[in-house]
């Protein structure tokens, strides 16, 4: 039995239009929900988690662990040593 080619849907990689959404949920709720219209490079993932991660987690977790998650995506991964995060 093969798929169902109405249930196929057609997607670009690379190329496609540049569009990156960053949202925050915690066990408090749905926090902040970035939308980014440009290619997002490791410098500008770490102003996001700085402007809308940094707050949350100094709001609800100021002495409380915590775990953060991300997909592994390359620019959750790439290297930025003009950054550091406090």
């Amino acid at each position: 039995m093969g798929l169902d080619p109405r249930l196929i849907v057609p997607t670009v990689q690379g190329g496609g239009p540049k569009l990156m959404t960053w949202a925050c949920i915690t066990k408090y709720g749905f926090h902040d929900m970035v939308l980014h219209e440009d290619t997002v490079n490791a410098e500008h993932y770490i102003d996001t988690l700085r402007k809308h991660l940094l707050p949350v987690i100094q709001t609800y977790f100021p002495r409380q662990r915590f775990l953060f998650q991300q997909d592994e995506a390359s620019v959750h991964t790439a290297h930025a040593y003009s950054h550091r995060i406090p």
